[in-house]
């Protein structure tokens, strides 16, 4: 009776924990924020829990013994749209398992939320491609490393920069990248030592011998990130090619000082020659006096002397006159205005009118155009020319010809005579101040006046140069740009 007891007793125990459980699991479902339905082994709906009216947006009643509808593949995930009540649309992902129950075949169907998650998800790929966007389209090179100095990726500005295709990059150590053309112990010893410590660097500079572009010099940032979440770190590394500017800087700051130095120069010349001016005067009058107190007193000897003196005095004057004329192309420069360079030439002809009849010489021209110059240069340009193309005249009468024409952005003007010519050797030297290719015997004068006329062309920012002949004359050629810059 006893053991009947204890199996009664046993069994209403059993019963109440089966309720129990029955109760919790119930509750589960009721409760549950994921939609549950449970159909029969040929999809007929049995049971669906409250949030799986919401999701599908119909009442229990209507769904009980109808078709499910949707496919289903057994143990896999399916994506599916969703009605959220009070809330958008969004995606739910549903997942299908055969089960028994009471010796009948049923299907288990659980549909979860994940409206969120896929928006975070995409959240995510949006920033990644905009953060990728943004590496491929900045114009310095772009490297991003991990923790081990190995390259995750670098943008094309990189690759066309170092002339590296992304074989020889990606997946790399930075210091193999490009065979090796990376290992500059200097950044090795700047990531591995500084960067473990801080979070950035800035502006690091190194000079290299790139086997692919040369000798460069790089202006380098980096920064590392470092991601709480999944406890991992990137290096992003921007790199800048700063030679050219550094070139820029150096030549900014040598042209400085040339500047400097030429205005210096330009001033010294001017208060040299100013200053050596009173006392050649003086000789050339002490010389000339003693000449006419003592004349008849002297033998030929002390004539020739004196005459070599005040000879060697007035060749002083005009080297001195012609030094500060080629000084005061410069300093003594007006500003550019429109010029017309017909009437410049005339008033040139004007001021050459005696050496002109002298020498029983022709000047002609054709229409000139009207520049941006410096008038009075202009005529002591014309001058010059015309004037050394009398002095280095042949055995017929000087024959001058001047002309113009126009050239994309510049005027060119030509000079051409009939004089003894140039060799081509010589062609750029007679440019120069103070070289001579003939005795000053056979042509007297200073060896100035083309360097004076290079001067002035070089200030209108143009050129000039000679094409000539030995015998059979030559023609000059000057540019002026149709809108002319001071230098």
């Amino acid at each position: 009776m006893k053991k009947l007891t204890n199996k009664a007793g046993q069994y209403k125990i059993d019963l109440q924990a089966l309720k129990e459980s029955e109760a919790r699991f119930r509750n589960i479902v009721l409760w549950s924020p994921d939609a549950i339905i449970v159909t029969d082994a040929k999809g007929k709906i049995e049971y669906m829990n409250p949030a799986a009216e919401g999701v599908f947006n119909r009442k229990l009643e209507s769904f009980i013994g109808t078709d499910f509808g949707l496919a289903l593949v057994d143990g896999e995930s399916t994506e599916i749209d969703i009605f959220r009540p009070g809330k958008d649309p969004g995606v739910g992902e549903m997942h299908a398992v055969e089960t028994e129950w009471m010796n009948k075949k049923k299907r288990l169907i659980t549909i979860r939320d994940i409206t969120e998650r896929k928006r975070a998800e995409q959240a995510i790929r949006d920033a990644q491609e905009y953060a990728e966007s943004i590496v491929a389209t900045v114009r310095e090179p772009l490297l991003v490393l991990d923790a081990d100095l190995r390259v995750i990726k670098a943008n094309k500005s990189f690759y066309w920069t170092f002339q590296i295709t992304p074989e020889k990059t990606e997946n790399r150590l930075l210091y193999d990248v490009g065979d090796r053309q990376w290992d500059i112990p200097k950044l090795r010893e700047l990531l591995e030592k500084i960067l473990p410590k801080n979070t950035v660097f800035n502006d690091f500079e190194i000079e290299h011998d790139f086997p692919t572009i040369g000798r460069r010099i790089m202006l380098l940032n980096a920064r590392r990130i470092y991601r709480e979440g999944n406890k991992t770190q990137t290096i992003l590394l921007a790199i800048e090619d700063i030679t050219e500017c550094k070139q820029v800087t150096e030549l900014k700051k040598a042209l400085t000082d040339l500047e400097r130095s030429n205005q210096e120069l330009e001033q010294f010349a001017y208060v040299a020659s100013h200053d050596l001016q009173e006392p050649l005067r003086m000789v050339a009058s002490y010389t000339q006096l003693l000449e006419k107190r003592y004349k008849d007193q002297l033998d030929q000897d002390a004539k020739d002397f004196i005459g070599f003196a005040a000879d060697g005095a007035n060749r002083m004057q005009r080297l001195i006159n012609d030094l500060l004329a080629y000084s005061r192309v410069g300093t003594r420069g007006k500003s550019l205005e429109p010029t017309d360079c017909h009437t410049m030439l005339g008033q040139a002809i004007a001021n050459l009118s005696m050496v002109i009849e002298e020498n029983h010489a022709v000047v002609t021209s054709d229409e000139l155009p009207t520049v941006m110059a410096d008038a009075s240069q202009m005529v002591q340009l014309f001058q010059n020319l015309i004037g050394n193309a009398i002095k280095f005249r042949g055995e017929e009468s000087p024959r001058i010809h001047v002309s113009a024409l126009e050239k994309g952005n510049e005027w060119v003007f030509s000079v051409k005579d009939n004089g003894i010519g140039i060799e081509a050797q010589f062609s750029e030297r007679i440019f120069i101040a103070f070289q001579r290719l003939h005795s000053r015997e056979k042509y007297p004068g200073t060896g100035i006046g083309l360097a004076i006329c290079k001067k002035i062309v070089d200030r209108h920012g143009g050129k000039i140069w000679v094409e000539s002949e030995l015998g059979k004359g030559s023609t000059f050629y000057f540019s002026i740009p149709k809108r002319g810059s001071v230098k």
